[in-house]
């Protein structure tokens, strides 16, 4: 990548079908490039169509709901597409959305950084009247197709294209953490508990795609000398979850007890936060990628494990991340805990499982299935979903 050109201007995943009778709702975690994407949308469009407020800049600072409409009033004219960045960060957005989506006279477009705001307030609010986009670091496949950096490289930066131009990059994570604290989690909600949001980022990044349950984290924290309860555990995540720096993935079942009660594993938002050795990030780069892709993505675990249970379509495939492979024991483990998994679950139509490495390339079949070792590069270079067509 050539240093003195913007990693914004790269072109996402993401495609934008504009429509009067549905508003566009892009939601993602901080600096994953949803302002430049708009921006990006507004030079191809014609700046001249378009009104672009950013609630963030300093021209909005203290806008309440009236501000904003007042603003809108002023200078909408003439312009038939509108779009609004972090609209979160106003008050009872939601009334002024609706207001101006029942006018039917533009293309209302809206980013935020609250998951809560895609999945609650606007469902809530528009009843079906929008559509949704999630925003993520560059994956692999936005990676690779626009030639930004080498498969090593993303393996060591993340999908924050970004620090490409960045001479201290810790400092750049570092700060970008402080930015969820304080910005996307503490002011937000209202919070008062400093040390215990920064102790539960850590430990996740700590922790990253182990099994694990609310009431050990809970003890772990109580350990670190932190006093707090369980409710407060799970709802301080909640809150890092909302913000889009953690994801949760529930145990893999059809009985929604068996789901709640199981553990669950906790990713950060890219494998460049990740704390707990190249296993564990390359585990998680795995599972951001299938994310990125769409997929509905759980974990199972009994003596056995299957890191990710992903559900294409009609079938369901049992993936493995495993960074080395190359000894008998752990190909073995790797292989043993499919095959008990097509056991149990005998009646899911699974054709095919794969086990995502570094190098290592091959093909094992068993009975009428096949077990595909694949390197990350191979599985995900294309998109995850051209692969799986290919198999």
């Amino acid at each position: 990548m050539n240093s003195s050109q913007n990693p914004h201007l790269y072109s996402r995943q993401l495609s934008i079908d504009y429509s009067i009778e549905l508003i566009n709702v892009i939601v993602g975690a901080r600096r994953t490039g949803k302002s430049y994407f708009l921006l990006k949308e507004i030079a191809e469009i014609g700046d001249k169509k378009c009104l672009y407020i950013n609630l963030e800049s300093d021209e909005f600072i203290d806008f309440d709901i009236r501000m904003l409409s007042e603003f809108i009033d002023r200078n909408i004219d003439g312009k038939k597409y509108l779009f609004i960045d972090e609209i979160q960060d106003v008050e009872n957005w939601e009334k002024l959305v609706r207001k101006l989506y029942e006018r039917k006279q533009y293309f209302i477009t809206l980013t935020g950084s609250s998951s809560k705001m895609l999945s609650n307030d606007i469902s809530t609010v528009l009843r079906g009247r929008s559509v949704n986009y999630h925003m993520y670091p560059f994956s692999f496949f936005e990676i690779a197709s626009q030639e930004i950096m080498p498969y090593d490289k993303y393996v060591s930066n993340g999908g924050f294209v970004q620090l490409l131009l960045i001479k201290n990059s810790s400092a750049y994570i570092a700060d970008y953490k402080k930015q969820v604290v304080y910005k996307d989690v503490l002011e937000r909600f209202n919070l008062k508990n400093l040390d215990l949001l920064h102790y539960l980022i850590d430990f996740i990044c700590e922790n990253a795609g182990s099994p694990i349950s609310y009431r050990n984290i809970a003890l772990a924290t109580v350990a670190a000398g932190l006093d707090t309860s369980l409710e407060t555990i799970i709802q301080y995540v909640r809150y890092l979850k909302d913000a889009g720096f953690v994801s949760e993935v529930e145990f893999y079942s059809r009985s929604v007890k068996k789901r709640l009660v199981n553990n669950k594993k906790f990713y950060p938002l890219d494998h460049r936060f990740v704390k707990n050795g190249v296993g564990a990030s390359f585990e998680t780069m795995t599972y951001n990628n299938l994310l990125s892709y769409g997929a509905d993505v759980n974990h199972y675990l009994t003596d056995y494990e299957v890191d990710f249970v992903v559900t294409v379509g009609e079938s369901t495939i049992p993936i493995q991340a495993c960074c080395d492979i190359l000894d008998d024991k752990t190909k073995e483990r790797e292989v043993g805990a499919i095959l008990k998994f097509w056991d149990d679950h005998h009646y899911l139509d699974s054709p095919f499982g794969i086990v995502v490495t570094r190098k290592y390339k091959g093909v094992e079949h068993f009975g009428a299935k096949k077990i595909v070792f694949a390197t990350f590069e191979e599985v995900f270079r294309d998109g995850f979903g051209g692969y799986v067509q290919l198999l």
